[in-house]
């Protein structure tokens, strides 16, 4: 198996965030009349949806823990989780109906919990899957995730403290810890 090892070209961007910090961005999109310089701010912060999923799979689903060692159960086990995760977006969407319902007299816009509604659906992904319609489980699951809820402010911010030098690297942080 060959690699190559041409060089390629690169362009460093730097783009000052909100706060003031400054982020230099390195690509390969070289072309400036197809890729101007005023499209990479924009991706940079369209990134974060895609950094929050791989987060979500690697510290709440444990994508990297599997039951076994062979191919079929390393991909098995991918596809279980993904399809929990799907599936637990789709309840989400269900129970923001309600939540709306229930929570529109409060001061703040209301989110649904989604680590709790994974940890829900992971207790349950097996009767869900088989006794959908008997048990009216959907249901039951979906009004159970709806009462769980955070407060979201939009355009919030403010200073974070790089706390990494002072945590014991080999536990998980509380805001990170795997569901169930």
């Amino acid at each position: 198996m060959g690699y190559d090892y041409r060089p390629f070209s690169t362009d460093f961007y730097r783009i000052t965030l909100p706060s003031g910090q400054t982020e230099i961005l390195a690509t390969s999109l070289v072309d400036k009349k197809i890729y101007p310089y005023a499209i990479f701010k924009d991706l940079y912060f369209q990134r974060w949806g895609v950094e929050e999923d791989y987060k979500l799979m690697k510290s709440r689903l444990t994508i990297e823990n599997f039951s076994g060692t062979s191919v079929e159960a390393v991909l098995q086990d991918i596809h279980a989780k993904v399809l929990t995760k799907n599936i637990s977006a789709v309840a989400i969407f269900e129970a923001d109906k309600l939540k709306d319902k229930k929570y529109e007299h409060r001061k703040y816009q209301y989110r649904i919990n989604f680590s709790y509604a994974l940890s829900q659906l992971k207790d349950n992904i097996v009767r869900f899957l088989l006794y959908p319609s008997s048990l009216n489980l959907s249901g039951l699951l979906i009004a159970k995730i709806s009462t769980i809820v955070d407060a979201y402010r939009p355009d919030r911010s403010f200073i974070r403290v790089d706390k990494r030098e002072t945590r014991n690297r080999f536990r998980y942080n509380m805001a990170y810890k795997r569901v169930g």
